[in-house]
C-alpha cells in the first residue's frame, strides 16, 4: 500500500486577513495538498517555527509589528533548510536584490498573486532538490533512470558533464537551447559552446580556475545562446560528484530573462520617475520666480502710487508697469490652469465656422507691438489674399496655439524677424511660424513639447517663462485631430509646422466687409444692471463703463437681480457674476429668462473652462467674459449687444 504523501506545512507571516485569504485561495487553484497557520509578531512567529515545523514560510514585507526581512533573518539563523517566499504590495530593484541576498527563495508581487501556487511548488521542489543532492548524486551511477525521473519534473535544465561532454540533459534543458542529448553527447560540443561571445571570456577563465584548482562560485549568471542563435540570460550553480574513473559536474541552469527584464524596467522606471522629479523641482523653482517677479513690481510700484507728490509723468510710467506685470502673471496663471485642464482630461473642443485670416490678423496685431519693442520684424504671410478662408475648428484652442508659438519665437528672436501664416494642402491646413531666432538642437526637438520642459535648462533663467507653452500647444494641436514638428539648429533659427484638418475642404470666398457704426457713447441713455457680491469689482466695473452714457444700478446677489429685472423694466442689459450668495447667476439668469426672454445677459466670471463657457450659455447668458478683462474688451462687448454694429454686403 503506497503511503499517503503528508501535506505542505506552511506558515504564513501576514498582518491582513484579507491577504491571507488571497493567497491562501490563489495555493488551493492548483490542488496543492497543505495546511497553514498565521501569524504576525515576531514572538509567534519564533514560536510557530518550532511547535509546526513547517516546509515552507511565506511573509509578508511589511507588517506593523513585524516585518519579512526580520523574519527572513530568523529563518536562515536556524538549522533548517525552510524556503521563504517574499510576498509584497510592491518591490523596486534595490529591496529585491537585499531580499534575495539575504537568502530569500524568491518574491512575489501583490499584484502577480497568481504566480504565489507556482513560486511554492518550486521552492518545495529546490527544497527537495537540495535534500536529496547527496543522495541522488550517489545514486546516480546505480539507477540513471531514477536520476531522470527526478530531473525531468524540474523547470530548471538540469545536466550531468563528464569529461567535458554531456552525459545526461532533461526535458527542460531541450527546451530552452532547443538541442536533443544526441546533439550535445559529441566530442565537439561542449559547455562552451552554449555560452553567447560576450560571455566567454568569464566562462573560459572560470573553467581555467577550476582546472589548476581554484576556488569560484558555484552560483553564477551569464548569457546563454540556444540553438537559434537567441541570446537567453542565465543562472547556474554547479556540483562535483563521483562518475565512473573520475569526476564528473552536474549542473542546473534557470532562465532568468524575465527576471532581468524586469529589472532593467523597475531601473528604467526609477530613471525616469527621478528624471520627473529633477523636472518638476525646476519647474516649480522657474514658476515661482516668474509669480514672484512680477507680483513685485506690482506690489512695489502700487504703493508708489499712493506718493501725492509723483509727477504725471511717474504715474502713468508706474501705472503701466503694474498692467504688464499683471498680464504677465496672469498668462503664467492661465498656463498652469491650461497644462493642468489638458492633463485631468477636461478639455472640450467647440467647433465652429472660422475664419482663419481674421485668426492671424488679430494675432499679428496682438505681437505687433512686441515685436517692435524689441527691434524684430514681424509678417504675416497668407497664400489667399483678400478672400476669406473658413474652416471647421476650436477657433479660441487655434488662437492659442498660434500665439504660444509665435510667443515663443519671438522671445527667442534677438535680431532678423518672425513669419507666420499658412497653406492648404490636401486636407489639412498647415500653419507655420518661422524665426531667426537661437535655435533648437535637434536631440530636443521632441523633449520642448514636453510639459516643464524648456529648450536648455539655462534658458528659464535667461528667458523666462512658465515653460508650458509648447505642451499646450501640442495638446492643443492632437484634440484638433492635427499634428505638430519642427526644424531647427542652433544658430539657425527654427520652423514650426502644426495642421488642423480640413473636412470640409476649405474654399477662399470674397471679405464681406464689416462696418461698424460708432457705440462707445450711446444717443439714449441705457440702464446696465451689475449683478456683482464683491465691492471692488462693482467700483472697477462702474469706472469702466462711467464715460457711456449709461446708467449702472447694482445688485449684490442673484436674487436680488431677479427682483430688480421684475420691478424694473428699463433695464438694458445685465453683467451677470456667476458665484454669488443667496442665489448664483447662473439660477439667477434661468429665472430671469422666464419673464424676460430678450434682455441680453453678458456672463462676467473668474470661471474660464470651455465647460464654465457651455453653463453660462445654458443658463441664457448672451454672452460671456472672464475676469480679469481690460476695458476695451468689456465694451466692445457691451456695444455688441446695445450698439447698432451691421454688416454690409
Amino acid at each position: 500500500m503506497n503511503k499517503k504523501t503528508q501535506p505542505i506545512r506552511i506558515l504564513i507571516a501576514e498582518d491582513l486577513s484579507s491577504d491571507v485569504e488571497l493567497a491562501v485561495r490563489e495555493i488551493k487553484k492548483e490542488n496543492i495538498d497543505f495546511i497553514y497557520r498565521v501569524v504576525d509578531t515576531e514572538s509567534d512567529f519564533r514560536k510557530e517555527l518550532s511547535d509546526f515545523n513547517p516546509d515552507l514560510v511565506i511573509s509578508d514585507y511589511s507588517m506593523p509589528a513585524f516585518d519579512g526581512m526580520s523574519a527572513l533573518k530568523i529563518t536562515r539563523s536556524l538549522p533548517l533548510n525552510i524556503p521563504f517566499i517574499v510576498l509584497t504590495g510592491s518591490m523596486n530593484e534595490e529591496t529585491a536584490v537585499a531580499c534575495m541576498k539575504s537568502g530569500a527563495n524568491d518574491y512575489v508581487i501583490k499584484e502577480q498573486i497568481t504566480r504565489l501556487p507556482f513560486a511554492v511548488l518550486e521552492a518545495i521542489e529546490k527544497r527537495k532538490t537540495s535534500d536529496e543532492k547527496e543522495k541522488f548524486q550517489k545514486e546516480l551511477l546505480e539507477s540513471e533512470a531514477k536520476y531522470r525521473s527526478l530531473i525531468e519534473n524540474s523547470n530548471d535544465a538540469i545536466y550531468l558533464l563528464y569529461e567535458r561532454k554531456f552525459e545526461i540533459i532533461n526535458h527542460r534543458f531541450e527546451q530552452m537551447f532547443g538541442y536533443t542529448l544526441e546533439e550535445v553527447n559529441r566530442p565537439d560540443f561542449d559547455f562552451i559552446s552554449l555560452v553567447a561571445p560576450e560571455s566567454r571570456p568569464f566562462i573560459e577563465g572560470r573553467q581555467q580556475k577550476i582546472a589548476t584548482g581554484g576556488k569560484v562560485d558555484d552560483l553564477y549568471e551569464f548569457t546563454a545562446i540556444d540553438k537559434n542563435g537567441e541570446k537567453i540570460e542565465v543562472e547556474a550553480s554547479v556540483s562535483y560528484i563521483d562518475y565512473k574513473q573520475g569526476k564528473a559536474i552536474q549542473g542546473i541552469i534557470r532562465d532568468v530573462s524575465e527576471r532581468k527584464k524586469m529589472i532593467a524596467e523597475l531601473i528604467k522606471a526609477k530613471e525616469k520617475a527621478e528624471e520627473n522629479d529633477k523636472l518638476k523641482t525646476a519647474f516649480l523653482h522657474n514658476i515661482s520666480h516668474e509669480i514672484r517677479t512680477p507680483m513685485n513690481a506690482i506690489v512695489g510700484f502700487a504703493e508708489f502710487l499712493s506718493n501725492p507728490a509723483l509727477t504725471p509723468e511717474k504715474r502713468n510710467h508706474y501705472t503701466e508697469i503694474i498692467v504688464q506685470s499683471s498680464n504677465q502673471l496672469l498668462s503664467i496663471i492661465t498656463d498652469i490652469i491650461s497644462i493642468a485642464t489638458v492633463e485631468a482630461g477636461q478639455v472640450n473642443i467647440q467647433e465652429s465656422d472660422v475664419n482663419i485670416n481674421e485668426v492671424c490678423k488679430l494675432i499679428y496685431e496682438q505681437f505687433a507691438n512686441k515685436a517692435r519693442a524689441g527691434n524684430i520684424s514681424l509678417e504675416f504671410t497668407s497664400t489667399i489674399t483678400g478672400e476669406e478662408v473658413r474652416v471647421t475648428t476650436d477657433a479660441t484652442k487655434l488662437h492659442q496655439v498660434i500665439s504660444n508659438i509665435l510667443g515663443n519665437a519671438i522671445k527667442f528672436t534677438h535680431e532678423g524677424g518672425v513669419n507666420f501664416g499658412y497653406r492648404l494642402k490636401d486636407n489639412d491646413v498647415e500653419f507655420f511660424v518661422e524665426d531667426t531666432g537661437i535655435g533648437i538642437p535637434k536631440d530636443m526637438h521632441r523633449e520642448i513639447f514636453k510639459r516643464f520642459r524648456q529648450g536648455d535648462i539655462s534658458t528659464s533663467k535667461l528667458y523666462g517663462g512658465s515653460g508650458l507653452g509648447l505642451s499646450i500647444a501640442k495638446a492643443y494641436v492632437e484634440l484638433l485631430g492635427g499634428r505638430i514638428w519642427l526644424d531647427s539648429e542652433p544658430g539657425r533659427g527654427s520652423r514650426f509646422f502644426f495642421t488642423i484638418p480640413d473636412r470640409k475642404k476649405a474654399v477662399p470666398v470674397p471679405v464681406r466687409e464689416l462696418v461698424k457704426e460708432p457705440g462707445t457713447n450711446f444717443e439714449k441713455t441705457k440702464t446696465i444692471l451689475v449683478a456683482e457680491d464683491e465691492d471692488l469689482n462693482y467700483i472697477l466695473l462702474k469706472e469702466f463703463l462711467k464715460d457711456l452714457n449709461v446708467t449702472v444700478c447694482r445688485a449684490a446677489n442673484g436674487l436680488e437681480a431677479v427682483n430688480i429685472c421684475k420691478a424694473d423694466k428699463r433695464i438694458d442689459l445685465i453683467l451677470m457674476d456667476i458665484k454669488m450668495p443667496v442665489m448664483n447667476g447662473h439660477e439667477a439668469t434661468r429665472k430671469i429668462r422666464e419673464f424676460n426672454p430678450g434682455l441680453p445677459i453678458i456672463a462676467q466670471t473668474a470661471y474660464t473652462s470651455e465647460q464654465d463657457k457651455n453653463n453660462a450659455f445654458q443658463s441664457g447668458c448672451n454672452d460671456f467674459i472672464s475676469k480679469p478683462f481690460k476695458r476695451e474688451d468689456l465694451i466692445i462687448k457691451v456695444n455688441s449687444h446695445l450698439g447698432t454694429d451691421r454688416q454690409l454686403s
